[in-house]
């Protein structure tokens, strides 16, 4: 066996706010290691890994005979993760929220601001996550403060923020809590005047059949329906979801486009109501809907036939074209 005595642990770098070190002494300590802390606001340098890499020298003996051995490479000095632990946390802690005029965590009405910086020489990096994304939304890219977007619901809305601060691996986080207050009278206004524009705009007048402009007939369907966009509408797509169903499968949604089923020649025509649902994005609370209805034509016999001649056309030729090929 070999006998390894740590003789020498240089630091390439030091700094009095910093522990950190190697023992070298010729006792059963040789070797314990101190792990690296420090305060990163405190220091000024821009490596403060320096602070931690060593260059170390050992001494090796067997049977009588010792050598020096000096590594070609640098030993670099764990972070004490307890210290830094608890280090983060408590700057997540001390994070301080803006508020609007008048606002506090206890009655937020208007957006947040959430800093970027954490620690005495805002040194750290903060990232911000939201409990309730509906409610309040951290808006930012991380060079500069972040914004909370609030939209207010009709009821008092308590939001759990969280900080959260990384370094060297480690994560410190906390939990700031802020109460949206309701408003239930601009819940309402903004509901009435989206319920307008859908009154106004989706109308039997405004569904035309796929592919042409002509008004699709709500006695007796015959083809799909190209249905009202957000244009025609009245509403911003970019903050508004519309959305179309059917009360039947005789018509099928699929974004503006209705397909739609028509009953086998003979049968009775088929009816359906048509809703429509508009929704603010930034706010569910904020919805309108209206609905529009519809009868769907049978197929007409000789319509039908002729559909099939054709598929059978297309059946024939297709397989034409493979025999051909081969």
């Amino acid at each position: 066996d070999i006998d390894v005595r740590l003789t020498s642990a240089s630091f390439s770098s030091t700094d009095q706010n910093a522990t950190v070190g190697v023992s070298c002494a010729n006792d059963e300590t040789n070797g314990d290691v101190e792990f690296f802390f420090m305060d990163p606001n405190k220091y000024s340098g821009w490596n403060i890994d320096a602070l931690r890499t060593a260059n170390v020298s050992f001494e090796l003996s067997r049977n009588g005979e010792t050598v020096s051995y000096s590594p070609q490479k640098t030993a670099q000095i764990g972070w004490d993760e307890a210290k830094l632990q608890d280090l983060l946390d408590a700057a997540a802690e001390q994070v301080e929220i803006g508020y609007a005029a008048g606002d506090s965590a206890d009655s937020v009405t208007g957006n947040l601001t959430l800093p970027w910086k954490a620690g005495s020489a805002k040194k750290l990096d903060v990232k911000w996550a939201s409990s309730d994304p509906g409610v309040v939304s951290p808006d930012g890219y991380g060079y500069g403060d972040y914004t909370g977007k609030v939209t207010r619901s009709s009821s008092d809305r308590d939001v759990a923020l969280t900080a959260s601060i990384k370094n060297a691996g480690v994560t410190g986080t906390a939990d700031h809590r802020v109460t949206v207050k309701g408003d239930p009278q601009k819940v309402a206004a903004d509901t009435a005047k989206l319920q307008k524009a859908v009154d106004a705009n989706f109308t039997y007048e405004n569904v035309k059949y796929f592919g042409s402009d002509a008004v699709a007939d709500k006695g007796g369907l015959t083809d799909d329906l190209q249905m009202p966009t957000t244009r025609t509408l009245g509403v911003d797509g970019k903050y508004y979801k519309v959305e179309y169903s059917a009360s039947t499968d005789g018509v099928a949604f699929n974004g503006y486009k209705g397909t739609v089923y028509r009953p086998e020649p003979g049968d009775a025509p088929a009816s359906t109501r048509i809703a429509l649902t508009v929704t603010d994005k930034s706010n569910p609370e904020v919805t309108a809907t209206k609905t529009l209805d519809y009868a769907i034509a049978p197929l007409d016999a000789a319509d039908l036939d002729a559909e099939l001649f054709l598929m059978e056309q297309a059946k024939a030729g297709y397989l034409d074209a493979l025999l051909n090929g081969q």
